[in-house]
């Protein structure tokens, strides 16, 4: 696995670029764990504080409440 730097602080879970990449989408499941068990997370933990940070993506829309 190779390392890339991320955009904020090792310790933040929402950090999730500062660790091993994946290299294909099957790898992802994987990364994740790595990633979690580094800082001392669940992978559900990870995940949803990565979600935190992405608001934009996981907000919803109006169109799909008229």
């Amino acid at each position: 696995m190779t390392e890339r730097a991320g955009r904020r602080d090792r310790s933040d879970p929402r950090s999730i670029t500062s660790g091993p990449q994946a290299s294909s989408p099957g790898r992802v499941v994987e990364v994740v764990r790595a990633i979690a068990v580094e800082r001392g997370l669940s992978p559900a933990q990870l995940a949803l504080a990565w979600l935190l940070g992405k608001r934009a993506h996981t907000s919803t829309e109006d169109r799909w409440f008229p």
